[in-house]
C-alpha cells in the first residue's frame, strides 16, 4: 500500500520497531500530516495511492486516515472523511461522504469497504451508471472485477429524474457493465408510481442496444375499448432484421395480436406493421389493419418507394386511433412511385 508520503510511514514503523529491539517501550500512534499527491496515476498502475490530511499509523499494520481521503487504483476512485486500513486482511474500511468512481458507475453512500481482492461493498448508496443513464438507489451495492454489480433492496429506472415514468423495485438486481444486460430477481415494476406487474425474474438492457425479451407495457384507458394492457415483445432476429410482437387486451373488445418487423439490405428497408382482432366483442366482426413502407435504391440514382395501408373497415381509426390526429383519417394512403 502506498499512503500518501509512504516514505513517511515506513520511517515510522521502521524507528518504533528498532526501539523494541532494544526493549524500549514503543510509543503511541501519532497523528502525522499526509502529503496529498499531484500527479495523477497512470492508467496501467495497479498500485494503490491514496492522500489524506491526516493519520494514524500502527505497528501491526492499521492505519486509519481522515481528511478528504481519496483512494485511487487504476481507473477507481473513492473519496471519504475517514478511511481504515486493515493490513493483515488488506481491506479498508470507509465511513462518512463516501464516493466511489469507475468508467461505468458512479455511486455515493454513507459507509463501505474495499479489497483489492475482493471490490468493493457500500451501504445506503444511491447510484448512477454514466453511459446508460441507468440510475436508482441501493440498501446494499458491490461492486466486483469484471464490471460486475449487485444490488439488494434496489429501486433501478432509466428516465431522467425530472420525468419517471417507470422503475423497478426489487429484492435484487445484478447488473454486468461491460456485456450491458442486467437481470433481477422479485421485481415489481411500477408506471407513474402505480405497481402494475410483478416479476421473479426478468432480464433487460442497460443501454440503447437490442436485446431480445419482454418491453415495459404501457396500461392506458379510452371510452371506446376500455383498458388495454399491451404484453410487447421484442425479438432481435438478426442484425439487420428484428420483430416487435404487440398483443394487446381490451376489457371491452377482447384480444388484439399486433406486430411490426423491420428489415434493412445495402439496397432496401422497410416496416410491415399490422394488428388483427378476431371477433370484436362491441363490433361482432373481425378487426384488421396492414401497413408496409418499403425504400429500394434502383441503379441509375432511380428509387423506388411503397406506403400502403389497409384497414377492414371504415371505422378502424375512430376506435383504435390515438388522439384527434388518428381518430379523423378519412382515407389510407396506398402509394408506389419510382
Amino acid at each position: 500500500m502506498r499512503a500518501g508520503n509512504c516514505g513517511l510511514g515506513l520511517t515510522l514503523l521502521l524507528t518504533c520497531a528498532q526501539i523494541q529491539a532494544d526493549d524500549s517501550p514503543c510509543p503511541e500512534p501519532v497523528a502525522v500530516p499526509l502529503a496529498v499527491e499531484d500527479a495523477d496515476p497512470a492508467p496501467e498502475d495497479d498500485r494503490i495511492h491514496i492522500s489524506a490530511e491526516e493519520g494514524e499509523v500502527h505497528l501491526e499494520g492499521t492505519s486509519r486516515l481522515s481528511g478528504n481521503v481519496e483512494l485511487r487504483q487504476g481507473d477507481k476512485r473513492i473519496v471519504a472523511d475517514h478511511l481504515e486500513y486493515d493490513a493483515p486482511n488488506d481491506r479498508f474500511e470507509l465511513d462518512g461522504g463516501v464516493r466511489y468512481t469507475d468508467p461505468t458507475l458512479k455511486l455515493s453512500g454513507s459507509d463501505g469497504s474495499y479489497s483489492p481482492a475482493l471490490g468493493a461493498q457500500f451501504q445506503g448508496t444511491e447510484f448512477e451508471l454514466a453511459e446508460s443513464g441507468a440510475r436508482g438507489a441501493a440498501r446494499n451495492l458491490a461492486v466486483q472485477e469484471g464490471g460486475k454489480v449487485t444490488l439488494e433492496g434496489v429501486s433501478f429506472t432509466t428516465c431522467p429524474a425530472d420525468d419517471v415514468d417507470w422503475e423497478l423495485v426489487s429484492s435484487r438486481i445484478d447488473l454486468d457493465t461491460r456485456a450491458r444486460n442486467g437481470s433481477s430477481r422479485g421485481t415489481s415494476v411500477r408506471f407513474k408510481d402505480v405497481p402494475i406487474i410483478y416479476l421473479p425474474w426478468m432480464s433487460f438492457p442497460l443501454g440503447p442496444q437490442r436485446k431480445s425479451g419482454f418491453l415495459f407495457p404501457e396500461p392506458r384507458n379510452s371510452s371506446r375499448s376500455g383498458l388495454t394492457i399491451p404484453v410487447p415483445y421484442y425479438w432481435n432476429i438478426r442484425p439487420n432484421v428484428d420483430f416487435l410482437a404487440v398483443p394487446n387486451w381490451y376489457s371491452r373488445r377482447g384480444v388484439d395480436f399486433g406486430g411490426e418487423l423491420r428489415y434493412l439490405t445495402t439496397g432496401q428497408s422497410g416496416t410491415l406493421d399490422f394488428n388483427y382482432l378476431p371477433g370484436d366483442d362491441l363490433a361482432g366482426i373481425n378487426r384488421t389493419r396492414v401497413r408496409w413502407r418499403h425504400l429500394a435504391e434502383l441503379p441509375g440514382e432511380w428509387r423506388f418507394r411503397i406506403d400502403a395501408t389497409d384497414v377492414g373497415d371504415t371505422a378502424y381509426f375512430e376506435d383504435f386511433a390515438l388522439g384527434p390526429e388518428g381518430t379523423s383519417v378519412p382515407f389510407t394512403e396506398r402509394l408506389a412511385e419510382a
